[in-house]
């Protein structure tokens, strides 16, 4: 199995626990490159977590460009995810992206577009810590611990797992999806979905009405009828 060679886009505070998820996976992928506006951030996770020996960019235009990158981690302010993505679609990367997925409807649908034309694998550090956690002995990243005990058992029977940092659990997921062809937990259906579910919700708040949710998470909810 070949390492996959990673770049992180945006090098902000949520950078840095994708970095430790990314370092935590060293045996199967690797960081070269990172892409900010601000020198310092690419300069601190380099020196941190990939041995200063990536590359950083200013533009990450730039680092979608290097043939060195085979997945992008895309880490930027909410409302820069779309096109980040779509430009890395159409370069042929994989694409991890940070929730949420983006801040509008329409730009998710932009992404389905995008998505559907390239065929690229594409998935979301969404809300499924527990799934993949609870695989790796954890839940949501915590230590955990189950304690069962029949009447008359004088002990106990206890299983205990040790803490595991969520993002590698998650990093760990995305790498089984890219390198060995595992489902997706995450995938850009779920990440339009959330949004969905989470604009709809504003809107019965604002308008006073239950909203129901199309079949396809692109589109936005409607009013009931009647109700």
């Amino acid at each position: 199995m070949s390492t996959l060679k990673v770049g992180i886009i945006g090098a902000g505070g949520i950078a840095v626990q994708h970095a430790m998820g990314w370092r935590d996976n060293g045996a199967r992928a690797q960081m070269v490159a990172f892409a900010d506006v601000t020198p310092e951030r690419n300069q601190y996770l380099n020196q941190n977590y990939a041995g200063g020996k990536a590359k950083e960019y200013s533009d990450y235009h730039d680092l979608i460009a290097d043939p060195n990158v085979d997945a992008v981690d895309i880490c930027l302010p909410h409302h820069l995810h779309t096109d980040a993505i779509i430009a890395a679609a159409g370069a042929g990367k994989s694409i991890l992206c940070e929730k949420p997925l983006c801040t509008s409807l329409a730009d998710a649908a932009r992404i389905d577009g995008a998505l559907k034309e390239t065929g690229v694998t594409f998935s979301t550090v969404n809300a499924w810590h527990f799934e993949v956690s609870g695989e790796l002995g954890a839940i949501a990243g915590g230590r955990s611990k189950l304690a069962h005990q029949l009447h008359g058992w004088a002990e106990p029977a206890v299983l205990e797992n040790a803490p595991i940092h969520s993002f590698t659990a998650e990093i760990t997921h995305f790498l089984d999806v890219v390198q060995d062809g595992a489902e997706c937990r995450a995938p850009f259906s779920q990440a339009a979905r959330v949004l969905q579910l989470t604009m709809g919700a504003y809107a019965a708040v604002q308008k006073g009405v239950v909203i129901d949710l199309p079949e396809n998470p692109v589109e936005p909810g409607v009013p009931s009828k009647g109700k």
